[in-house]
């Protein structure tokens, strides 16, 4: 098959979860001997067309920033929405998979999927509903009808968790076009690296962007409530974005700067897991908007249990983290709620092992393989409703 995947951003000039998911999938197609592309803005030096292990990389454009004060650029989106348009239609791909979000660039890819009769895949992570009034304001309407209308465009959409499928299913779409497929983790390159050293261990670890609805200031605030009830936690925070400097502050503000250490921006993934395996529970404060996270299922490779909301700020609950299984889950978020149970898995080691031994089963289910067959399904047509 001739596939071509779209987003603005590309692995591993950008590390997020649908970048990496992306190249992921796209490396081990062409392993296969399918014929990829992945579209995106240009973010590499040279030429704008490269190969990096059998995968075609097409930057249409120069790289812009995608956020502005904390939030996605509308003038980015469309920008690159418009960039998109003419390389889809300058050639045939048998199947064209675009991120739903940041939408326009969907609206390309409908256009050159109807051109070239080629099957259009979308992937979904969330459905923001009515969330986009709290974070957007006024312009959230805007934001809920272009989202209200872009779900209606693909022949398939591929989610991630049962609360998007259902959502999708409540606005319409047809649920027998909808493949339940989360994202994934390299189990043998998780399994080959060794902890961090003794300088680098810490009590909870946090991985992610750096973002106001990821709930890492809540997080900080947990450790302040564990040191005035005389409990010594330590945090690692490895990420970049938006909210660094203000978390910096607030940890520094409420006395546990010297509790929560800051990595910033880490670029070797095999690094990232080492300080992983050098924690003892991964806490992602605020449950993921579509219900399911790349980090998590990383950490429970690692052998981490993980800490989340049962609630997120999008969608009732979350699949990634099932409640005594591979990880807790909290009813709401709070500081002194997320302070109970990170001190429940520090105090009780027999708990804290048992739920890292049944993470590392639950993580070796969903390795990369496993859900690049499960999309290749999709792909040639032999996918049925949650057919797997």
């Amino acid at each position: 098959m001739k596939i071509a995947y779209v987003f603005d951003r590309a692995y591993p000039f950008s590390k997020g979860g649908v970048e990496r998911r992306t190249w992921e999938m796209a490396r081990r197609h062409a392993q296969k001997g399918h014929q990829v592309t992945i579209i995106s803005m240009k973010q590499w030096e040279g030429d704008k067309v490269m190969e990096m292990e059998g995968v075609r990389m097409i930057g249409v454009c120069p790289e812009v920033q995608v956020y502005v004060k904390g939030r996605r650029s509308v003038g980015a989106a469309v920008y690159f929405g418009l960039c998109v348009l003419f390389p889809l239609l300058k050639e045939r791909y048998d199947v064209v998979n675009a991120s739903i979000f940041p939408y326009f660039s969907c609206l390309s890819a409908k256009v050159a999927s109807i051109v070239w009769r080629s099957k259009l895949v979308f992937s979904c992570w969330e459905l923001w509903g009515s969330y986009w009034g709290e974070y957007a304001g006024r312009m959230g309407t805007i934001g809920k009808v272009v989202e209200r209308l872009t779900v209606k465009l693909p022949d398939w959409m591929v989610v991630e968790s049962d609360d998007t499928r259902l959502g999708l299913k409540s606005w319409g779409f047809d649920v027998s076009r909808i493949a339940l497929i989360p994202s994934g983790v390299d189990n043998r390159m998780v399994h080959s690296v060794s902890p961090a050293g003794a300088d680098e261990t810490a009590d909870v670890i946090y991985v992610g962007r750096l973002t106001g609805y990821k709930g890492i200031r809540v997080l900080i605030e947990a450790i302040g409530v564990l040191k005035e009830r005389g409990k010594r936690v330590t945090v690692s925070i490895v990420g970049d974005g938006p909210q660094k400097e203000e978390l910096q502050h607030v940890a520094q503000t409420i006395g546990v700067g010297d509790r929560v250490k800051f990595y910033g921006r880490v670029e070797d993934e095999k690094k990232v897991i080492a300080l992983m395996k050098a924690a003892k529970m991964f806490v992602y404060p605020a449950a993921p908007l579509g219900g399911w996270a790349l980090a998590p299922v990383e950490a429970n490779a690692a052998g981490l249990p993980v800490i989340t909301t049962r609630a997120g700020p999008v969608v009732g609950s979350t699949d990634v983290v099932q409640d005594g299984v591979n990880g807790l889950l909290l009813e709401e978020l709070t500081p002194t709620a997320l302070a109970m149970k990170i001190a429940t898995l520090v105090e009780d080691a027999a708990l804290r092992e048992r739920l890292g031994r049944q993470a590392s089963e639950f993580a070796a289910r969903y390795d990369w393989d496993n859900q690049t067959r499960k999309v290749e399904l999709v792909y040639a047509g032999f996918a049925t409703r949650r057919g797997w």
